[in-house]
Formats: C-alpha cells, structure tokens, sequence
C-alpha cells in the first residue's frame, strides 16, 4: 500500500510539472511570438530569431533534464546533479524571453 502511494505521489510530480511548467512555457513563447512576430512584425530582426530559437532550445534541454529526473523517481527540488541548474535556469530563461517584450537589450 506505501508502495503505492509512493507512486501515485511521483505521477502527481510529474503531471504536475508537466502542467505548470511545459504550461508557463507554451505560454511564454506564444505570447512572445504572438506579440513581437504578429504585432511588432516590422521591429524583428534576425537576432530576434537567433535569441528566440536559442531560448526554444535552452528551455526544451532544460525541461528534458528536470522531466527525466522526475521520471526516475526524484524530485523537484533535488539538489546537486542537473536537476537544481536546469531548473533555475528554466525560470531564468521565461523571465528573459517575457523582459524581452519590452526591450530588445534583454536579450
């Protein structure tokens, strides 16, 4: 029954982070493009695709990380390892991409 339980805690991590975190980041990036791209169109410039696509991949190696490690049976705020880095910079990467909307110097 422990072993049970235990499990069914791990699942709720995982889903989760999976609904706030894959959640914040859809979000994020959407918004972003949806603003800069749809609105702003005549204000992007090709670092802007650069900076963007290197943000896409930061977060998606980033989440990979911390997702896998929860998959395992370990725990957010895990310490050591990549888990801890990944995660911060995770929250680090949203805040620059959501700072970028209002200048172009975030980047």
């Amino acid at each position: 029954v422990m072993a049970n339980q235990a499990a069914k805690k791990a699942e709720q991590r995982i889903k989760d982070f999976r609904l706030y975190h894959g959640g914040a980041i859809l979000a994020v990036l959407a918004f972003y493009a949806l603003i800069k791209f749809g609105l702003f169109y005549s204000t992007w410039e090709r670092f802007h695709t650069y900076a963007f696509s290197a943000s896409v991949a930061g977060l998606y190696t980033c989440y990979s990380i911390v997702y896998s490690n929860l998959e395992s049976g370990g725990l957010l705020e895990d310490k050591g390892g990549w888990t801890e880095p990944c995660r911060d910079m995770l929250y680090l990467i949203l805040f620059t991409v959501a700072i970028a909307l209002a200048s172009d110097s975030c980047w």
